[in-house]
């Protein structure tokens, strides 16, 4: 039975789901950053600041280079983007648990960072992290940090409102829709959060990006609506966004929520304990919000 309602499901599509999704994602993904670059350039020619060069670049970039594209993809493969994507409206209920969960999670993922860097790494391997860990510094602090209130509200805009969209119709919408067609759910998720990860190409928060796209994918799978997962996306770099303003030394990919790097490791193990079980209690809560959402699911 599952059989069949699998193949009903890939004869709806246009092409192959599995090769169409992966064939997606790779190509979005590079025109993305080849005509990102170029952009980038053009704008430069003309830009104020190599501040706002970056910030407008990577705004416009993700609107024209991977929302677009993929909107293109959604209707080419599926018929139209109401196809794709799965639109209910979720209630508040499942919003703010939501955001509370992402939240929470930050202070779990951030703290493995830190022990992370505490391993013993070779020294070539070691010193392969520091050089990686200062170009994402320095990237980020352009794109990150504000010096007001007004400057905040544009960077909130660059590098968590449309990111939040443009990659949660990428990720979770297109290529997730295209894997689940074909995939568990269980696989669909786990590869969707693995891609999801490595295109970011930070290998120091490789492990806690994994784990984050991850939860997207359950969340979207789980609430049948893609505005869950770009709530959750957006709250996740809208809450790093602002600790910054409020901390810029917080940038620092060695430094963890609430500045705990420098107070003891095992208030800090403390932390995670308490947090992982709050967040515990918050999933068993989503879940069961969201029980009548699964049953209709076929």
């Amino acid at each position: 039975m599952e059989e069949n309602l699998i193949q009903i499901k890939i004869a709806e599509t246009k092409f192959s789901p599995i090769k169409f999704g992966i064939i997606s994602i790779i190509s979005v993904m590079l025109f993305y950053q080849f005509a990102g670059m170029v952009l980038y350039y053009f704008i430069s020619l003309v830009g104020p600041s190599s501040t706002f060069n970056l910030r407008f670049s990577a705004l416009a970039g993700q609107l024209l280079f991977m929302l677009l594209p993929t909107l293109f993809l959604l209707k080419w493969q599926h018929g139209s983007i109401l196809n794709g994507l799965p639109l209910r409206i979720p209630k508040l209920t499942e919003i703010l648990t939501t955001i509370l969960i992402i939240i929470l999670l930050q202070f779990i993922l951030e703290g493995f960072i830190y022990f992370q860097m505490k391993l013993p790494f070779p020294q070539f391997v070691k010193e392969v992290l520091d050089q990686l860990d200062q170009l994402f510094e320095l990237v980020y602090r352009q794109l990150i940090i504000a010096n007001s209130f007004a400057e905040l509200s544009f960077v909130l805009l660059v590098v968590a409102i449309v990111p939040g969209i443009c990659e949660e119709v990428l990720f979770r919408g297109l290529f997730m829709k295209n894997l689940l067609i074909a995939k568990t759910p269980l696989s669909s998720i786990a590869i969707s959060g693995i891609i999801f990860a490595l295109i970011h190409f930070n290998p120091i928060a490789l492990i806690p990006l994994i784990v984050l796209g991850m939860y997207l994918g359950f969340l979207v799978y789980r609430a049948q609506s893609i505005f869950i997962p770009i709530i959750a996306h957006i709250t996740n770099n809208a809450f790093s966004t602002i600790k910054v303003f409020f901390n810029p030394d917080l940038i620092k990919q060695d430094s963890t929520t609430l500045s705990l790097a420098t107070e003891s490791e095992i208030n800090l193990i403390i932390v995670m304990v308490v947090v992982s079980i709050i967040i515990y209690f918050l999933h068993k809560y989503f879940k069961q919000i969201t029980e009548s959402i699964q049953e209709k699911i076929v």
